[in-house]
């Protein structure tokens, strides 16, 4: 945490006071989604056609340039600076990205009928010889149903890959179990028995595997990197947030689904403004968690001692 402590004083010194208007038009634009869902929702029954028809209509498109103006915004004023305070051990690129071969090595995300790839907000995180990277991702697939639709899916998030020296044969997937865990045993029997070409593998954790779900090429291999104390700390960093993670071509690799992708502003109905630290706090510390559960794993297989955090007091603030 000592790697992000700084920022929400740096925002409400530094960041805050040049918002100006930039609150305003965000809740602006929470009213025009209301509206415009509003006016579809009458359109849709038939209420006032000539009204609600182009209500909607003009709602839509002057969503989607305030989607554009407040993005870039919330980029400029704010991502930006803030990432410009975590000091020297991190760089970042706005608009970089990291080679799409390490995403497919990952097995974290699904390139079949991918029509679409994006990244975005690269970052890397230098530390003891190596990178860790971690970059904003928006996987579009898209194909024909049986009815011959054409059905579209997107996945966003945050993406990371960590060079390890762990020894790492084959591949070891770790997903959430949502079945398991709404349906207990019985939502054992609607698991997907095979992912990414992997069968499903069994621990001698029942506690772990009610959160998770194993797969891998190797089940020795699954037990050396899936012992006690690296479970232990997996299922406490799931216990903020859910991700997928991995463990193959000498790389951890964590995938973390957010819906509105990573660092972006939130447009809607929110509890929490993202034009307050509050709203983007998360976000960082979601960084911050990965990075300590990378370390946690590493620690454990005595490979590297804890990296010491870095303070991002070491940068001055301007």
């Amino acid at each position: 945490m000592s790697r992000i402590n700084t920022l929400e004083p740096y925002f409400e010194q530094h960041i805050k006071p040049t918002l100006g208007r930039f609150p305003l038009i965000m809740k602006l634009s929470q009213y025009l989604v209301g509206i415009t869902l509003i006016a579809f929702v009458a359109l849709l029954f038939g209420v006032m056609p000539e009204v609600s028809g182009p209500v909607a209509a003009l709602g839509f498109i002057a969503m989607l340039l305030s989607r554009n103006s407040i993005a870039s915004a919330y980029r400029n004023k704010i991502v930006i600076p803030l990432m410009g305070q975590l000091g020297e051990a991190f760089s970042f690129s706005y608009e970089g990205g990291i080679d799409e071969r390490e995403l497919r090595n990952s097995k974290l995300l699904n390139f079949i009928h991918m029509h679409k790839l994006e990244q975005k907000k690269h970052t890397r995180f230098k530390e003891a010889g190596r990178s860790i990277e971690m970059v904003d991702v928006m996987l579009e697939q898209q194909y024909n149903d049986a009815d011959n639709k054409t059905i579209i899916k997107r996945h966003c998030g945050l993406f990371v890959a960590a060079p390890t020296q762990l020894n790492i044969m084959g591949a070891t997937l770790i997903v959430p179990d949502l079945a398991e865990r709404i349906a207990g045993d019985a939502g054992k029997a609607v698991q997907n028995k095979e992912r990414e070409g992997l069968p499903i593998l069994r621990l001698d954790s029942p506690e772990f595997e009610k959160h998770f779900i194993v797969y891998g090429s190797d089940t020795t291999q699954a037990h050396y990197l899936l012992n006690y104390t690296v479970m232990e700390a997996i299922t406490k960093t799931a216990q903020k947030f859910p991700f997928r993670l991995s463990f193959c071509a000498q790389h951890i690799y964590v995938f973390v689904d957010l819906a509105g992708g990573w660092l972006e502003p939130q447009i809607g109905w929110e509890k929490r403004p993202m034009t307050s630290f509050e709203g983007i706090k998360e976000h960082f510390e979601m960084m911050d968690s990965i990075i300590d559960l990378i370390h946690a794993i590493e620690a454990h297989h005595l490979l590297r001692a804890p990296a010491t955090p870095i303070d991002s007091t070491s940068k001055e603030t301007p």
